[in-house]
């Protein structure tokens, strides 16, 4: 069954379960979905004699963000499509050499396979926060924090894809890495500096 016409409790029940997919590829295709979907209920917001002089531009962000919508969901089915192959080829036999050879090819197939959702998703979250650039001048004000979530929805799924484009292998991204690892700028919740780290990450991250 596709993810879009699944209930979201039964997606979630598969997202804990322990099985290859969906895992964070489908996580991250669905944060860009949610942050399209958030721009199109603000542009639905913003109709009417005071926003006459923007509707050709509202009605293309609308356009757009339902369609970047409909990718990403297409693109979360992908993901778990890509990796559930991955699994399929590391269980793989390996017990002769001939065995060790196909199941070496097959991983790696699978592995470029696995990449160009998560690539696809960084495209379309990229598009989403553009989208949000465009609409927070011109937006509902009564609804204009909806595109503030649409932006971070759509960060949160590049910066999911970036890490699940490696496969499955750490991504350098990871909380708790040790200090000579490439995510060392992560903290422990609680430590020195993260409020400043937070309040600098907000400022830094507005659309527009």
């Amino acid at each position: 069954m596709p993810i879009s016409d699944e209930k979201i409790g039964d997606f979630l029940d598969q997202l804990a379960d322990r099985v290859p997919a969906p895992g964070g590829g489908a996580a991250a295709a669905l944060h860009a979905a949610q942050g399209a979907a958030l721009l199109g209920m603000v542009a639905r917001y913003t109709t009417g004699e005071k926003y006459a002089e923007h509707q050709v531009t509202i009605g293309r962000i609308s356009t757009e963000a339902d369609e970047l919508r409909g990718i990403a969901l297409r693109l979360a089915d992908a993901d778990a499509d890509a990796f559930t192959a991955v699994a399929a080829a590391y269980r793989l036999p390996a017990a002769s050499a001939e065995e060790r050879a196909t199941r070496s090819a097959a991983i790696a197939q699978a592995l470029v396979g696995a990449a160009w959702p998560a690539a696809q998703v960084i495209s379309v979250a990229g598009m989403v926060v553009d989208l949000a650039g465009a609409l927070v001048v011109i937006g509902n004000r009564n609804v204009v924090s909806d595109v503030a979530a649409a932006a971070e929805a759509a960060r949160a799924a590049a910066a999911t894809a970036r890490c699940r484009r490696g496969g499955p292998r750490r991504c350098g991204h990871c909380p708790g890495e040790r200090r000579d690892q490439p995510g060392r700028h992560y903290r422990r919740a609680g430590q020195p500096g993260d409020d400043r780290r937070d309040r600098q990450g907000r400022r830094h991250h507005r659309p527009g």
